[in-house]
């Protein structure tokens, strides 16, 4: 401060003085170039006044804006508005997330999909089809209790009462049904679960879950389609970085590469989902500002086949933080 004090005082005198000179004896000077056209052509006094606050503003812009109130500016940028931002982002997710589960949307995508398929199956179960609707229709309680109580004398009907429990809002119900996973879990189930988590902000056990279903269903008896298991892997891929896992990085690099080379001939929303979480790992784990802009390229392209929006703009936070972070602005 002590340096800026000194800096302005030495260079801000001269204009001031000419300045406080002019002002004092203009109006008695009241010297006019051309006098019968001084209403055109500025008096002479006038323009020596207005060098002299043109050269206080370029004075003032460089030393106080330029060297004292920028460097504020950007600390405040990057300590109080992007945190801030961060919150309001996570705000939105929590209330998307609330929005989902009270229009009973979240159960009627793949899990439902996957294991209620139509039509219905040769020689199905009146309790299970009794337990299907009641799914349909929303009441996930008494669908919970009906499946329940089938699958302890039918054990092989575990994977609809698993699907019930993860499409439950309540974290204690959906919780309960990570207990079957190991027997009765595929890809669509802990995909749900992982989910499920990632939306109360437990990124932890998204990636736990994430990680289970990866190794489980990759190898022996168990092994999904490559097709499925690019759906766990994306979704890996994608919670690494989020949570900036940098022991990962590599990982999540290699995961999302393979995935859109695999599916780069689609040109539809499963291409648009590799290319997000491509695009999210590159500026999560940037080391420049290119590979940052790179990042942001796939996730244009990803929204324009069909990737979320709200994930696009989540995506440019991350983005802006990064490059904040290595200094290039």
């Amino acid at each position: 401060m002590k340096e800026l004090g000194y800096k302005l005082s030495k260079r801000v005198l001269f204009p001031f003085s000419i300045f406080f000179i002019i002002e004092q004896f203009y109006p008695k000077i009241s010297t006019h170039v051309w006098s019968d056209i001084s209403g055109l052509v500025p008096s002479i006094g006038e323009l020596a006044k207005f060098a002299a606050l043109a050269g206080l503003a370029s004075i003032l812009g460089e030393e106080v804006i330029k060297d004292s109130l920028m460097p504020p500016f950007r600390d405040i940028v990057r300590n109080i508005v992007l945190p801030e931002m961060k919150i309001e982002l996570n705000s939105f997710r929590d209330m998307l997330a609330k929005g989902l589960w009270e229009k009973g949307i979240i159960f009627r995508e793949e899990v439902m999909e996957k294991e209620f398929p139509e039509p219905e199956m040769p020689n199905e179960e009146p309790d299970l089809k009794k337990a299907k609707q009641l799914l349909v229709d929303g009441d996930l309680t008494k669908a919970i209790a009906a499946l329940s109580e089938l699958t302890k004398t039918k054990p092989k009907y575990s994977r609809y009462l698993l699907c019930a429990l993860l499409s439950s809002p309540r974290v204690v119900v959906w919780r309960s049904g990570q207990e079957l996973l190991p027997a009765a879990g595929r890809v669509a189930h802990y995909l749900r679960l992982a989910y499920n988590y990632w939306l109360k902000g437990d990124l932890s056990n998204a990636i736990a879950v994430t990680e289970a279903g990866y190794k489980r269903l990759g190898e022996g008896e168990n092994k999904e389609s490559q097709e499925d298991l690019d759906k766990l892997g994306n979704s890996l891929a994608y919670y690494y970085a989020e949570a900036r896992l940098v022991e990962k990085q590599d990982q999540a690099r290699e995961l999302s590469e393979d995935i859109v080379a695999r599916r780069s001939h689609k040109k539809d929303e499963s291409l648009g989902s590799a290319l997000a979480t491509r695009g999210y790992v590159k500026i999560s784990f940037s080391r420049s500002k290119e590979e940052i802009e790179s990042g942001i390229k796939d996730c244009e392209d990803a929204r324009r086949l069909g990737a979320r929006d709200d994930l696009y703009f989540r995506h440019l936070a991350r983005a802006q933080e990064r490059l904040l972070s290595l200094g290039s602005f």
